[in-house]
């Protein structure tokens, strides 16, 4: 599997469910992830969240945003993301640049900060999906973090 960022990135994602990060395209200025609905029900996405590792930024869907079985969305970022926005199928997320290029990890959280899914790319050798134990989304008095999820301490 390959990233978009360069033909010589590597890419591996995985999934605990049907909702799976599809890609992310970091090429130039312009950047988004993609998620795809595998499942055969709609899911409810209220309150999930995407998180970059490097720079830290999380990104909540809208209340009520339903994914469809089939279905994909496309969050942007970076130069005229805002010019993409166009619901359900493309959200805007911020007009600076997420995705770091030469490797990053994108978490996929449930309502509850439980990591779902997680997409890791590199253009330095094979991505390790295990670098790290799963992660939890914590909200506290600084903002959004990542934090390795209970029972998976280091």
């Amino acid at each position: 599997m390959t990233t978009k960022y360069a033909e010589a990135a590597q890419a591996r994602s995985r999934a605990t469910g049907p909702i799976v990060i599809a890609e992310i395209w970091n090429w130039g200025w312009a950047e988004h992830i993609k998620l795809e609905n595998r499942g055969t029900i709609a899911q409810d996405l209220t309150g999930w969240a995407i998180g970059a590792r490097k720079e830290g930024k999380v990104f909540l869907f809208p209340k009520g945003y339903v994914l469809r079985p089939g279905q994909t969305v496309t969050i942007h970022s970076g130069a005229n993301a805002t010019l993409k926005q166009n619901p359900p199928t493309d959200l805007f997320w911020n007009s600076e640049p997420i995705w770091a290029n030469r490797g990053d990890t994108a978490y996929l959280f449930d309502a509850s900060g439980n990591e779902v899914a997680r997409y890791t790319y590199s253009v330095f050798g094979e991505p390790d999906l295990d670098a790290e134990p799963p992660q939890q989304l914590v909200l506290d008095e600084t903002g959004y973090r990542f934090q390795p999820a209970e029972g998976n301490e280091q």
